[in-house]
């Protein structure tokens, strides 16, 4: 019969069963933390790529007077009432321009790196430095000036590091005027197109065109065709064509692939009835930017009406609503083909949709009307034009 094993022997192969568990532990625990660890430097890597390339401009808190930060208007938040109001400024003015990134220094992406000593913030400006990318504040404060508000800002202007001064009664008004001025020093181009629409319906264009003019002055040089674009298309609404086409051509030397110069100048063509010439410039557009198949080949639809081709007009209209079935002025220009084509129905049809998607367009009412008249009917006892143009023939 064996002897049983000593008391020590047991601890010590207990102590070795522990010994080799902790080191087991151990071994998972540093693969865990560098899983963990290189699951932060992805996200790192993946936040560095997004913000390293790209210049930065960075917004800085407002400081505010004491008794307006005491109404709740603290630096941070009248700094987000900014960002607000530009970021909406952005979005109204119509243009596809590429936004250059503008963010609020507290919302920049930041936190520590585990075991390198350094945080995401540090290493995104490193990696900005080296690549050539800058990174520029805008800044200042707001003071009282009796019952006004004095906003000062500083930043990157073109034109320089003066600071901007802008006056307002009161907080919403500061913001929106604050905001209008961030945009002028950022993207001068976008302030001009934002008022562009704003000034539209009396075709004024005062602002518009002073804006167009600092534009060509201190922008970037890769705006200064858009801002040719944007005078050619005040030009065209003051009926100065002319001078509009003037304007279109200086874009086009300065970007022979601006699609929008070449549509715009066959639009004119076909108002000075040279439908030839205006399609000429359509096909170009639409080599340029294809995607935009739906509004020229509308265009090209509405040329080839004006040239009396209404048959190769229907074809193009078509293509423009297969594109996009929801472009009014494609059914519209269709049902000008159909109505020539004494296809009186069908035109009626073409016009109540173009209407039914465009509420506000007058010509689908003229059109139906004069529809209704080829088939021996009248709009004024017609229900269907009545629940749609009333009386807007």
């Amino acid at each position: 019969m064996g002897a049983k094993p000593s008391k020590p022997a047991t601890e010590s192969a207990t102590l070795r069963r522990v010994t080799k568990l902790s080191e087991i532990l151990g071994s998972l625990s540093t693969i865990v933390s560098s899983v963990v660890l290189m699951a932060a430097l992805a996200v790192v890597f993946s936040l560095g790529v997004r913000e390293a390339l790209r210049d930065a401009i960075v917004m800085d808190p407002i400081e505010m007077p004491k008794d307006v930060v005491e109404l709740g208007y603290s630096p941070q938040v009248f700094t987000s009432r900014l960002e607000d109001a530009r970021r909406k400024i952005e979005a109204d003015a119509k243009t596809s321009l590429k936004r250059r990134q503008l963010v609020t220094a507290w919302t920049q992406t930041n936190f520590d790196i585990p075991g390198a000593g350094f945080s995401v913030k540090a290493a995104i400006g490193f990696a900005r430095q080296a690549l050539g990318f800058s990174e520029k504040h805008i800044g200042g404060d707001a003071t009282r000036d009796g019952k006004d508000f004095v906003l000062v800002l500083r930043g990157p202007g073109a034109a320089g590091d003066e600071p901007v001064r802008v006056r307002a009664a009161g907080i919403d008004e500061l913001a929106q005027r604050g905001a209008e001025a961030i945009v002028k020093i950022v993207e001068p181009y976008v302030l001009a197109a934002y008022y562009y629409d704003l000034e539209e319906p009396d075709a004024a264009f005062k602002t518009t065109l002073e804006l167009i003019a600092y534009c060509l002055e201190h922008a970037p040089a890769a705006d200064d065709r858009r801002a040719y674009d944007l005078w050619g298309q005040v030009l065209a609404k003051k009926d100065d064509t002319a001078g509009a086409i003037a304007k279109y051509q200086k874009a086009l030397s300065l970007e022979p692939k601006d699609a929008f110069a070449h549509n715009e100048w066959g639009t004119i063509l076909v108002d000075e009835n040279k439908p030839d010439e205006a399609i000429e410039h359509y096909k170009r557009a639409l080599a340029i930017s294809p995607d935009d198949v739906s509004i020229i080949s509308s265009n090209i639809c509405n040329a080839l009406n004006v040239a009396g081709r209404h048959e190769e007009a229907l074809a193009k209209c078509n293509d423009a609503i297969a594109a996009d079935p929801k472009y009014a002025s494609a059914y519209h220009n269709a049902g000008v083909a159909l109505e020539n084509l004494k296809r009186f129905d069908e035109a009626v049809e073409h016009y109540r949709k173009a209407r039914t998607l465009g509420p506000k367009l007058k010509p689908p009412c003229v059109g139906w009307s004069n529809a209704l008249k080829g088939l021996g009917r009248n709009a004024t006892t017609d229900a269907a034009y009545q629940s749609l143009c009333g009386t807007s023939s």
